[in-house]
């Protein structure tokens, strides 16, 4: 994993790492016990499509922080498919003006490290 440094998302410290691969994910409570940490894969097609993983999983943890993510079944599962969000126009609101922000710090830096990562 390569760290790209710790930024804001609301009140909260948030860590961003790539790893190899696509897609993204986050841990609310990594295993190493630091703050969150929100991972994106580094070898994404394009920069427009590493904004865009970067920018579900943003919300995606702002809104899980927020408990906005719910998942309908009785069964957990380990599909991400069948969460479901659910919020009221305010808290939309809180979780665009928080990750509009964080969007805003980190991606220069993001976009240096994607550089020295990412395979031609």
């Amino acid at each position: 994993m390569k760290k790209v440094g710790t930024y804001f998302i609301g009140h909260e410290n948030v860590r961003i790492a790539f790893r190899p691969g696509n897609g993204g994910e986050f841990y609310l409570s990594p295993k190493d016990k630091g703050c969150a940490l929100i991972v994106i894969g580094w070898e994404q097609n394009d920069w427009n499509t590493l904004v865009g993983v970067l920018l579900h999983e943003a919300i995606e943890f702002k809104l899980a922080r927020q408990g906005n993510r719910f998942d309908p079944s009785p069964i957990t599962t380990t599909s991400n498919a069948s969460y479901m969000f659910m919020m009221t126009h305010e808290q939309m609101e809180d979780m665009a003006s928080a990750v509009g922000p964080f969007l805003a710090d980190c991606l220069p830096t993001v976009a240096k490290v994607w550089k020295t990562v990412k395979k031609p």
